[in-house]
């Protein structure tokens, strides 16, 4: 899930991916080996929101779950 907003935001040369939320650490892992990002993985969002500072935080859902 988010493959397509991480192949777009690493395209934008004032942005900086520095970490993937996921609770299946091991699918994030292979999803952003296959994109070539380097990028901390992290199991939770609220882990993230302590250990990051972040000016932009994009949440992505899979498209049956958008409204």
């Amino acid at each position: 899930m988010g493959g397509m907003h991480a192949q777009i935001n690493g395209q934008l040369p004032e942005a900086e991916i520095v970490a993937v939320v996921d609770p299946d650490l091991d699918a994030a892992r292979a999803k952003i080996a296959g994109l070539g990002m380097k990028a901390q993985l992290i199991a939770t969002l609220g882990e993230a929101l302590d250990a990051l500072e972040a000016d932009f935080v994009d949440v992505c859902f899979p498209t049956v779950l958008h409204a």
